[in-house]
């Protein structure tokens, strides 16, 4: 780590010419009146307080006992393999009182000091943690707080599906080479270098360091030294979307992250410069998709602007759960198209894109069964996406759970938590990449993931090989996970392998092999 007299923090000041010029709302937006002045667990002299709090003891829950994996288990530990962990009144009442985004919580407090822990980050560096459901609603706060409608930013060519909608509904996501190593540097340079003078360049660039989904690559330390070293020349600001970070069983030592870079890596001057890299972390794939909960480290100025941004966030999952059951399907202003994901509950959600949200939009079904009304029609009012202050706070219970559990494990039983975690993952890999040789061999090509739980392979395919793609999108579509890219008269694959039994790995891959070898290669 720098020294302090050789760390150059970015002020607060510098940011002004990143944040959304939509407004007044990222800029010039002041604290809650209420939350503000006051926060919300003090008090406006006496015992009067300013926050209209729930009184103690109108809450229902009394305490919660809950038995959890004792993470320092080990066949030869005398210690028992659960620990059970009681929650109190008083740690519900405090945990689930309405918070501000940016309260520092006992459970934000450990978290920064394990990101002082893993990323070397110390007090004092002009950064913070904010809290938030997950890395992918903080990720969407921060774009819609920092970027002008339609907007250039980089990200990453071959990025999770999912958050490019998200992107492309705020501004102009441009891609941007990577390869085994990671991101192009040389031709991000290029590409910068030779921006149209006059017309803005991307102030952002969005990258998933770690087990990148769908590629499954692990930037090298050399290439994320010469990113950070753009971002420096060329005065971006790099988002770090982080969920594999603890998923990585690579041979070699955990490259550093770009938090940790640039508090580390010198510029021309001997100065090393902070403040430049927004980092998003989850817990996802340590804990569970149901225990969602996510952060952001960044600088101070910075993240506390964000914080108090208006956010733009889609709630119409919560109305087509009032209809679970329903085939239902979204038109209106659509610039692209509505995805509509169902749900084991026959619950759903969506994710819409569009150029307007002020015209709403209109939700057509069918209902789920002969006895219901056979047909749906909703006229969806703006006020079901827009939200400002209405969202004030992530789930504090999960928060207040996982607090409990993390505090009881520590650091150290944390680690070894993550470290289990890892080993899972890489012997599921493991097994995969053997059936990928078993069956696949000289069918395909692959680069073997250091990370995350994605496998990424290439069909190998004759030039002059006529291909029913759609035949082998149904083959493809039989892989876990499995999603299909064509390119030209081959394509790629991505596959899952967290899931599948190793009878299953063998069973899919050999009929994916089976259709190459009789339906292209003896063609």
């Amino acid at each position: 780590m720098s020294s302090q007299t050789s760390l150059k923090i970015l002020p607060a000041s510098y940011y002004d010419h990143f944040l959304s010029i939509n407004t007044k709302n990222a800029k010039e937006r002041e604290p809650s009146p209420v939350r503000g002045d006051c926060p919300l667990g003090e008090t406006l002299g006496g015992t009067i307080s300013a926050a209209g709090k729930f009184h103690p003891e109108t809450l229902p829950i009394n305490y919660l006992n809950l038995t959890a994996q004792n993470p320092k288990f080990t066949a030869k530990d005398p210690l028992p393999n659960d620990i059970s962990l009681k929650i109190n009144i008083d740690a519900l009442v405090t945990g689930l009182h309405n918070r501000e985004i940016g309260d520092i919580s006992d459970l934000a407090r450990w978290l920064g000091k394990l990101q002082h822990i893993m990323h070397g980050r110390s007090a004092g560096e002009g950064w913070r943690i904010s809290m938030g459901s997950g890395s992918r609603e903080l990720i969407y706060r921060t774009i819609q707080a920092m970027v002008k409608h339609r907007d250039p930013i980089f990200v990453e060519s071959l990025v999770y599906a999912d958050i490019i909608p998200m992107f492309e509904t705020i501004c102009n996501p441009i891609g941007v080479e990577t390869d085994a190593f990671g991101i192009c540097a040389e031709s991000l340079r290029k590409t910068l270098e030779s921006w149209p003078p006059g017309k803005p360049k991307p102030r952002f660039l969005y990258t998933v360091p770690y087990g990148c989904n769908p590629t499954g690559i692990t930037a090298t330390t050399e290439r994320r030294k010469e990113v950070l070293k753009l971002a420096r020349e060329h005065d971006f600001i790099i988002l770090e979307d982080d969920p594999y970070y603890y998923l990585y069983y690579g041979p070699a030592d955990r490259p550093p992250s770009y938090f940790a870079l640039e508090a580390t890596e010198r510029t021309e001057n001997g100065q090393c410069e902070v403040g430049r890299v927004v980092r998003f972390d989850s817990l996802t794939m340590v804990l569970s998709a149901g225990m969602s909960i996510g952060w952001a480290s960044g600088p101070e100025g910075l993240l506390a602007r964000i914080e108090r941004h208006p956010v733009i966030l889609s709630r119409i999952s919560l109305l087509l759960k009032l209809y679970a059951g329903y085939s239902l399907a979204i038109f209106g202003r659509i610039r692209r198209s509505a995805i509509l994901h169902c749900h084991s509950t026959l619950t759903y959600s969506a994710m819409i894109t569009a150029d307007r949200l002020d015209q709403g939009f209109m939700v057509e079904g069918s209902g789920p069964d002969s006895n219901s009304d056979p047909s749906l029609l909703l006229i969806v009012h703006p006020s079901l996406f827009l939200t400002t202050s209405s969202r004030l706070q992530s789930s504090s219970l999960s928060h207040v759970i996982i607090n409990a559990l993390l505090t009881e494990w520590g650091y150290d039983g944390f680690n070894g938590k993550t470290r289990s975690v890892s080993s899972f993952y890489r012997q599921k890999r493991d097994i995969f990449e053997a059936a990928m040789k078993s069956h696949l061999e000289g069918l395909t090509e692959w680069q073997l993931p250091e990370a995350g739980v994605f496998f990424w392979f290439k069909l190998l395919v004759p030039d002059s090989a006529n291909i029913d793609v759609e035949a082998l999108r149904d083959v493809v579509r039989m892989l876990p996970g499995a999603v299909f890219w064509q390119n030209g008269n081959s394509g790629y694959v991505r596959v899952s392998f967290s899931q599948p039994t190793e009878d299953d790995v063998h069973k899919e891959l050999n009929r994916l092999g089976r259709f190459l070898r009789e339906e292209i290669w003896s063609a």
